[in-house]
């Protein structure tokens, strides 16, 4: 009888342990909050890359700073979308030093590291949310446009 019991009181101890490890992580797994909506506007890495070139875009990478700082594609700012409200400011900031402060505003494209990473869906969301008319995400994200030989640092 006791069997039983202690299953079910060491199932609840792990499952503690798991949400308090998972809150303590630097991007939490989204556990209790719905995923993104995965169906936003995808750019093929194609036409991402002639946004690239006619400097017609701003990319944001959606990732940690850790991978960011490991690798990005040249030129784009880091705003992770755990981030975002606290890091808002400064993006604006950023986008203003960048020229793109007045007028039309600028076309962003979040990527994060591939196909399977909600994080540009839920940075594109976020940025929708505050009203950014223009926004995409890179298809395949980061891993693809490194691996088609784009620009990287």
């Amino acid at each position: 009888m006791r069997t039983p019991l202690s299953i079910v009181l060491l199932f609840a101890i792990a499952c503690l342990l798991g949400l308090a490890t998972n809150a303590l992580r630097e991007e939490p797994l989204p556990i209790f909050r719905p995923l993104p909506d995965l169906r936003q506007n995808e750019i093929s890495l194609e036409d991402g890359f002639a946004l690239f070139a006619q400097k017609k875009a701003v990319f944001l990478d959606a990732r940690a700073a850790s991978a960011y700082h490991s690798g990005k594609i040249i030129g784009s700012l880091n705003l992770p979308p755990n981030e975002f409200e606290a890091r808002l400011p400064e993006f604006i900031g950023r986008l203003q030093d960048q020229g793109h402060g007045g007028g039309e505003p600028p076309t962003l494209i979040t990527y994060c590291d591939g196909p399977r990473c909600p994080k540009a869906h839920a940075l594109a969301a976020l940025l929708a949310q505050e009203g950014h008319p223009k926004i995409f995400v890179l298809k395949d994200g980061f891993a693809a446009w490194k691996k088609g030989g784009y620009p990287t640092n």
